[in-house]
């Protein structure tokens, strides 16, 4: 399997500020996703900027979390937060991880989920005909 990480070491990809992210990450995205498939922020790390890419890095046995790993390089090796960037499951990794998953894959069945369908259907159904007679709507804001 080619790893998409493997891309990032061929070609140079931009480098954004964390700040100019801050102030409009969708416009960032937008603007670079003609250059390359990742963005490298201005601390080092890199960003997947294309849904192709992003789905990709799913799988991908080089792809990990970086919170843990960004945590110690800007010198937080303990306390409160340290321990919530490396147990939390959407930002731990490995064994920690899996035993998250393991625990939330018996909770959110096909068949849980599949249920949730017609009252997601019903918010959505409801959202857009608030927006209906403007005819536009701001996907962030509103």
């Amino acid at each position: 399997m080619t790893s998409s990480l493997k891309a990032v070491h061929t070609r140079a990809p931009k480098v954004v500020t964390i700040a100019e992210l801050e102030a409009d990450p969708h416009g960032v995205f937008k603007r670079h996703r003609g250059s390359g498939p990742f963005i490298q922020r201005d601390d080092g790390v890199y960003l997947a900027i294309r849904a192709s890419e992003v789905n990709s890095l799913l799988n991908d046995e080089l792809a990990s979390q970086v919170e843990p790993e960004v945590t110690q390089v800007h010198g937080l090796t303990k306390g409160a937060l340290f321990n919530l960037c490396n147990n939390a499951m959407l930002t731990s990794t490995g064994a920690k991880y899996g035993a998250w998953r393991a625990t939330l894959v018996r909770t959110f069945t096909f068949s849980m989920i599949d249920g949730l369908r017609p009252r997601v259907r019903s918010y959505a159904n409801e959202i857009i005909d608030q927006h209906q007679a403007k005819n536009r709507m701001e996907l962030l804001t509103d």
